[in-house]
């Protein structure tokens, strides 16, 4: 497994560049500024970006302090929204594909890399209170399948698939398939 490295938001080029490739995972290239108004998908996703963007702004004006206190309102409406508990501050890497944003809880600390997919009802957090800090790290190309669980210290591979109601509490390798509960890690042959 790759090492993972944290990607924080902190330019207006990269903010742009996340927004476009969540636009393009999530709604292909015909997806125009019409369509974008009326989505609410989109606009959880754009909220989450520009209030992670404006949280680690190294100088904060009064009107950056401003502007992020209005971007993380309207997030917070599109998370009550969706049901959703996803903490703003967290590191997600770029094209986060939500294909139904219903119920997803990740804890605050989580680090999630690039091109990942998270279904629906997916919990990715920690096991017990003892140990807040013992989180998960989902590296690049994860798919999470609906209503999986990823708790505890693990790390998640790069092109891992976890199934639906998977309870992943170990580390799952590179290219592999993890099922189940307690989730059995199936090895699966490297692809292109």
């Amino acid at each position: 497994m790759k090492n993972f490295s944290q990607k924080y938001i902190t330019d207006k080029e990269m903010f742009w560049e996340y927004i476009n490739s969540d636009i393009l995972v999530n709604f292909g290239e015909s997806f125009n500024i019409w369509k974008r108004i009326k989505n609410d998908k989109f606009k959880l996703l754009f909220f989450l970006r520009l209030t992670h963007y404006y949280i680690y702004q190294p100088n904060k004006t009064p009107w950056k302090r401003l502007a992020q206190s209005i971007s993380h309102s309207f997030f917070k409406y599109y998370q009550q929204k969706f049901c959703l508990d996803i903490k703003p501050k967290i590191c997600i890497g770029k094209a986060l594909h939500l294909p139904h944003p219903l119920g997803i809880v990740i804890h605050g600390k989580v680090s999630i890399g690039d091109f990942c997919t998270i279904m629906q009802q997916v919990t990715i957090g920690n096991k017990s209170q003892s140990n807040l800090d013992a989180v998960p790290v989902v590296l690049d190309h994860v798919y999470l399948g609906a209503g999986a669980r990823i708790l505890g210290k693990c790390t998640i591979g790069n092109h891992v698939k976890v199934g639906a109601n998977a309870v992943v509490l170990n580390d799952v390798d590179d290219f592999a398939i993890a099922t189940g509960v307690p989730a059995v890690v199936r090895k699966k042959e490297k692809f292109d």
